[in-house]
């Protein structure tokens, strides 16, 4: 699974194969996932049947989180997070499932 953000609108897109993408005119470049670390991480609280995320990352117009990418295999739940808005999420937690997200700034991570 490939990860693509638009370095000028922001838009997220992610490919399961090879693909050329591109956005705004742009070909975009697929990202390399990051292990995260530090203000890059998500801080997870699992409640029940659910999972519940913020983080201690700054969320500025200049520097923000821009989604949250949250499952496993072929099926994920994508949020688009809103600039100068806390992430704060709950999600149905899922066994095994990932959780990947794009800072703006500094590329694509997974949290560990």
């Amino acid at each position: 699974m490939k990860f693509y953000v638009c370095p000028i609108c922001g838009n997220v897109v992610i490919a399961t194969e090879g693909n050329v993408v591109t956005c705004c005119g742009e070909k975009l470049n697929g990202q390399e996932i990051k292990n995260a670390e530090g203000k890059h991480r998500l801080l997870v609280e699992e409640k029940e049947n659910q999972i519940h995320l913020t983080s201690e990352h700054g969320m500025t117009k200049e520097h923000h989180l821009n989604f949250i990418a949250y499952g496993k295999e072929n099926q994920y739940v994508i949020v688009k997070l809103s600039k100068e808005v806390p992430v704060d999420i709950t999600l149905e937690n899922q066994e095994g499932a990932e959780i990947i997200f794009g800072c703006n700034q500094h590329g694509v991570f997974r949290n560990e």
